[in-house]
């Protein structure tokens, strides 16, 4: 009797511990988790960077679907009546041409350009590979009143997430905002997909590309470590 206790005890033990160092292993707050992690971490540490209010991440086991978050047309910045009009857009010739045309830090590297509302994935060898247009953080958020621009400076990437990503705070008090293929690279900052992209700064902190360039970068580009580089407004 006290061998069968003993063995049911070891083995409460053994999947007790397991549990818990499965969630030591994740890099995010234990509120923010979904019904599974459906992403790729690093061991690069974010622990020294300041906290800020952005869009924070969780995720789910169910499937993305634009038809489920189509958004409208235009959408109110501030309390007065300025609109800015979401667009579809693809990588082109016009958004590579606000950026230089190589750029050599002797690795590849993702530059985005807030102030020209621009991003840019450069090769090894310095060749602009693909741009298209970026929505950076708002100078003001009025739902959370306070300034949320994305940090500028020099980041790698340490998180590559899939299709299901999703903020779990955003919209304030619901949450649910699609962030598809998120790849983080600054504490809560991040880069990923959303239909709500304009020629303005307008998230909370996360830098906003097309859902196709978002897919792009991150099965076609993007790995644990790559360079980022978040230009000044």
């Amino acid at each position: 009797m006290r061998k069968i206790i003993l063995l049911i005890f070891c083995a409460i033990a053994i999947n007790y511990t397991s549990t818990v160092l499965a969630f030591a292993s994740a890099d995010f707050d234990d509120d923010q988790y979904g019904s599974s992690f459906g992403f790729e971490a690093s061991n690069y540490s974010y622990h020294d960077q300041e906290k800020y209010h952005t869009e924070q991440l969780a995720y789910n086991t169910q499937s993305y679907n634009p038809q489920d978050h189509e958004s409208t047309k235009t959408t109110t910045r501030t309390k007065t009546t300025t609109h800015h009009k979401y667009k579809k857009t693809h990588a082109s010739s016009s958004y590579a041409s606000r950026l230089s045309p190589t750029a050599h830090y002797g690795e590849k590297v993702i530059i985005i350009n807030p102030r020209r509302h621009v991003w840019g994935a450069y090769s090894a060898d310095g060749k602009l590979l693909r741009a298209g247009l970026a929505t950076a953080g708002s100078s003001w958020c009025p739902d959370i009143h306070r300034a949320c621009r994305t940090r500028s400076g020099t980041f790698r990437i340490y998180t590559l997430g899939s299709r299901s990503c999703y903020s779990k705070r955003y919209p304030v008090g619901r949450g649910g905002a699609p962030m598809p293929y998120c790849m983080f690279f600054n504490g809560n900052q991040g880069l990923h997909g959303s239909h709500e992209i304009a020629e303005a700064n307008l998230s909370h902190g996360c830098v906003r590309i097309s859902v196709s360039d978002a897919e792009w970068v991150r099965f076609n580009f993007a790995t644990i470590g790559t360079k980022v580089i978040v230009m000044s407004y």
